[in-house]
């Protein structure tokens, strides 16, 4: 059984703008896991966290983001989407993405899918990009 999540995408918004100090999001996640996630409301076997960071780290290996609890939001055919804000850090330009929680393994979630499921990459290409300004 592997740990790492099937399919999880960072859903919305592709990128996004606050003022330093007010809710940035809500920011909203998809999750597919084979035979947990298709019947209706959260699976209940991980948890979903959104987080940000510098513009030049790479979440899987290198220090310096924030995440936050991402609660389940709905049902979407067989997914489950998670959605959570967070209050917008000092000024400046920054990445956000969302990662699965599972047994203590982590799954990072970018725009454009990824996962166990074939062909799924995380690259910080296609993170969410946040700017926060005074």
């Amino acid at each position: 059984l592997s740990r790492e999540a099937d399919f999880c995408n960072l859903q919305f918004p592709a990128s996004t703008s606050a003022q330093v100090g007010t809710p940035v999001g809500p920011v909203f996640c998809r999750v597919y896991e084979a035979g947990e996630t298709e019947a209706a409301g959260a699976a209940g076997t991980f948890t979903v966290e959104v987080g940000y960071g510098p513009l030049t780290t790479n979440p899987q290996s290198e220090t310096g983001w924030t995440w936050v609890s991402a609660p389940f939001n709905v049902q979407v055919g067989n997914d489950e989407e998670y959605a959570a804000s967070f209050t917008a850090p000092a000024a400046g330009a920054y990445r956000y993405a969302c990662r699965v929680v599972r047994a203590n393994t982590y799954t990072y979630c970018d725009l454009d899918g990824a996962g166990s499921n074939v062909g799924l990459f995380y690259e910080t290409t296609e993170e969410g990009v946040l700017t926060t300004t005074p």
